[in-house]
């Protein structure tokens, strides 16, 4: 959509496209002032209960100034009253509130009567309301609903209302409303986007300075603890083990899943070719060690531990690992994969 002056000849006033009438910039803007208009109806309708509504009306109205509204169109090209208009029908179906279907009444009545007719230059004039056949029923029930609710005194301006412009035949009657009749069929027919606010919304969030808080280290380790659970939940154990028997402890239910891991962990020791300090496959379990000992390191900085004797035991926790990764230096066995054998006891 262009929101730029359509081309005109040299030194002729600016034409604003069509398209901005059928726009979201025209028409939210436009709905705005139709429920500001009638709130403010509501509340000097409230305020002057003694006077004449249609007469209050009237003075809000031209205090909102949308007497002005009809001199911004010149020619046929931008016939933004058919907009109005439609705003106006919107606001008169029966899922709105009485007294707004009342007040949109009287301002389509007062929009349509009071367009300048005769003027130099001519001024385009609206001169049928086009409108579906399903609301003009909606339309003429207003009247009635209004004699039995708390705003009847609005019920013999609207009466009138609706009188003038069924004698006056000015509705252009169209199919059901669910069939689209009008042009366009729906309001707006054009969103504005504003691509700054979308390049904002886009950018990657910018990285915070500095060194990462405890806070966030917890947050990092939590969410790799999660992922890893959940790759461990997909992925299929290397050896089926049976079922425990019924009636078995814990420790003898655990003697096979122990059994399969020194297993696997041979067939994987072997295709390493882990004999002699200087082999590849020794290069390899020598990393492991170091990587497994330093991510416990920073496990510890982040969760923060009540009893410290447990870890700086020779026996238990990253104390043993240590030890272990040293025996594994030494060339004394395979570091943290031989803990179960006694890597790292002391």
């Amino acid at each position: 959509m262009s929101l730029y002056p359509a081309p005109s000849p040299r030194h002729a006033e600016p034409t604003i496209q069509p398209s901005y009438f059928t726009s979201s910039l025209y028409t939210e803007a436009l709905r705005e002032d139709i429920s500001d208009l009638v709130a403010e109806f509501q509340e000097q309708y409230t305020a002057n209960a003694s006077e004449a509504p249609f007469s209050v009306f009237k003075r809000t109205w031209r205090a909102q100034k949308w007497h002005l509204l009809q001199l911004r169109v010149f020619d046929d090209r931008t016939p933004s009253w058919d907009i109005k208009t439609s705003h106006d029908l919107e606001k008169t179906k029966t899922c709105e509130p009485l007294f707004t279907r009342a007040t949109t009444l009287l301002a389509l009545y007062t929009f349509y009567s009071t367009q300048p007719l005769e003027t130099i230059p001519a001024i385009w004039h609206l001169k049928h309301i086009p409108i579906p056949i399903d609301h003009l029923r909606d339309l003429q029930t207003i009247a009635d609903s209004l004699d039995t609710s708390d705003f009847a005194s609005l019920r013999r301006p609207a009466a009138y209302v609706l009188r003038f412009l069924r004698e006056g035949n000015v509705f252009l009657i169209l199919p059901n409303s669910n069939l689209h009749p009008e042009n366009p069929r729906s309001l707006p027919r054009e969103t504005y986007l504003d691509h700054g606010r979308i390049a904002s919304a886009d950018a990657p969030a910018t990285k915070k300075k500095g060194r990462p808080t405890k806070n966030d280290k917890t947050r990092k380790m939590k969410s790799a603890m999660h992922n890893l659970e959940g790759w461990l939940d997909k992925t299929r154990p290397f050896v089926e083990l049976p079922p425990p028997a019924v009636g078995t402890s814990a420790s003898a239910s655990a003697a096979p899943k122990v059994e399969g891991y020194k297993l696997i962990k041979a067939e994987l020791l072997d295709l390493m070719a882990t004999e002699g300090p200087g082999s590849e496959g020794h290069a390899a379990i020598l990393k492991a060690n170091e990587f497994i000992l330093q991510r416990l390191k920073e496990v510890r900085e982040v969760v923060p531990h009540d009893d410290d004797s447990v870890e700086d035991s020779s026996s238990a926790g990253i104390g043993r690992v240590e030890l272990a990764v040293e025996d594994l230096e030494r060339g004394l066995n395979r570091g943290v994969l031989d803990l179960l054998e006694g890597s790292g006891k002391r």
